[in-house]
């Protein structure tokens, strides 16, 4: 009996294959695929030259899941291209790394679902209230549209 993969299963595989590919073209190791839909990235370097980049996110199987890969990935890419040199805050590599997501998405047709959206929105709003309860002395203008949150109302 030949079994006929579902729609569900060849996106996923499709998700997974065009991981495998952008790994592939970026020296970035997968130190673990994660079960829940967080991620993390870390540089390893050696008298101040980057040796290795390391993230942990999960499987891309989904929009979602994929566009947490990617942010990872967005993450390496801000370390490439700045080596250790002026930094940004940790909100604008936050959103700098999410922006580099959604442009590989749409370089590859991954479709931005509406969960996918309302993630990013809730990650950005978490990353300004980090910020401000951090004693932040500027928050750039592009993070004007998430101050709607009643947290900042207060």
């Amino acid at each position: 009996m030949t079994r006929v993969p579902c729609a569900r299963t060849a996106a996923a595989s499709a998700l997974e294959a065009l991981a495998r590919s952008i790994l592939a073209a970026h020296p970035v190791r997968v130190a673990r695929w994660r079960k829940n839909l967080s991620g993390v990235a870390w540089h390893i370097a050696k008298d101040g030259v980057l040796v290795e980049t390391r993230i942990e996110a999960p499987r891309p199987r989904t929009p979602l899941s994929f566009a947490i890969f990617a942010h990872e990935i967005g993450h390496h890419l801000q370390r490439v291209e700045r080596g250790a040199r002026d930094w940004p805050s940790r909100m604008e590599q936050e959103y700098d790394a999410w922006q580099r997501a959604f442009t590989l998405m749409r370089q590859h047709g991954v479709p931005i679902t509406e969960r996918l959206e309302r993630r990013y929105v809730q990650a950005m709003r978490f990353a300004l209230e980090k910020a401000l309860r951090r004693g932040a002395a500027r928050i750039p203008a592009y993070f004007s549209r998430f101050l709607d949150d009643p947290y900042f109302r207060r």
